[in-house]
């Protein structure tokens, strides 16, 4: 047997970095199995990326995922909910990556642009975490190592569905038109609120 903290090292040492999925579930309910992920994502398409041709391939992993998963291999669908991203508040928390305890101080909050984008101003030098949550209150991601900025530093992603070995859409984030925003009180109680 291997711990989760010992397998997380050492895909780490092999650069699989952030390799965890959120909200994972079973179709069958109470049902437990391990065993090698076939990963299969459902993700918005992207106009550059996701050709008529692609999608018409027949080896395209969409179309024949079951006739290439093996035995012992687990499907996992990796897939947002209805509605689209469903994201609506960035929840910020602050805690030393060293405590045991994995304590978080809450920062506050700030709600998402309608196409998932945030722009927030956050501390320097302090070890950062995030936490994506729907309306509902349910957590659709979370940051799975802390993230640090220096002074007068700005920080932005492609996401976490895009393919890092592909340049993403040149579109500036809808977030990005307006000046930076503190994370509020108020964001970070609305946040909070919706998470109860």
């Amino acid at each position: 047997e291997v711990s989760a903290a010992t397998l997380a090292t050492t895909m780490f040492k092999l650069g699989l970095k952030n390799r965890a999925l959120t909200n994972v579930r079973a179709f069958v309910p109470g049902s437990r199995m391990v065993g090698e992920a076939l990963t299969v994502r459902y993700i918005p398409m992207r106009e550059d990326l996701d050709t008529y041709e692609r999608l018409a391939d027949p080896e395209y992993l969409h179309r024949n995922v079951f006739d290439i998963i093996s035995p012992g291999q687990v499907l996992v669908l990796d897939a947002r909910p209805p509605g689209g991203s469903s994201a609506a508040w960035l929840r910020l928390l602050a805690g030393d990556p060293a405590d045991p305890a994995g304590a978080r101080r809450l920062l506050g909050g700030a709600s998402l642009a309608e196409d998932g984008s945030v722009f927030v101003r956050v501390p320097s030098d302090v070890p950062l975490w995030f936490e994506v949550l729907a309306p509902d209150g349910s957590r659709l991601a979370r940051t799975h190592a802390p993230l640090w900025v220096r002074p007068n530093e700005t920080r932005g992603c492609v996401g976490c569905h895009d393919e890092r070995d592909t340049a993403p859409p040149n579109l500036r984030p809808l977030a990005v038109h307006a000046p930076a925003v503190l994370p509020s009180a108020e964001g970070g109680a609305a946040a909070a609120e919706v998470a109860r």
